[in-house]
């Protein structure tokens, strides 16, 4: 499933757009499979989460691990620089959830 999970986000990156710039992950898998730079995720991102995504211009989408999103502060859901596009199933009750990255608008 994991595997399956980053194809999945890779195609509808591509479906919803031009093809994204960078991804912001820890897992590179994400941006092989669109195509995209990666911008390795930092676990304590300085001064906040938002500042040190909007730090980074060209990062269209962000795709977390559910263990990564806990450790960020739990629901990102409402985050105003984030917008939630889709959960995609890993093994057992595990996710990925795959947010675009508003910059400014």
């Amino acid at each position: 499933y994991d595997l399956r999970g980053f194809r999945y986000a890779a195609a509808d990156m591509l479906r919803r757009g031009p093809a994204p710039h960078a991804i912001v992950a820890s897992d590179g898998r994400p941006a092989f499979y669109a195509g995209a730079r990666l911008i390795p995720l930092t676990l304590d991102p300085k001064p906040s989460l938002c500042r040190w995504l909007l730090a980074h211009p060209d990062a269209d989408y962000m795709m977390l691990a559910d263990r990564e999103e806990r450790r960020l502060g739990g629901n990102l859901h409402d985050d105003s620089c984030l917008k939630f596009v889709r959960r995609y199933p890993r093994t057992g009750s595990r996710y990925y959830d795959l947010f675009a990255i508003r910059h400014g608008d």
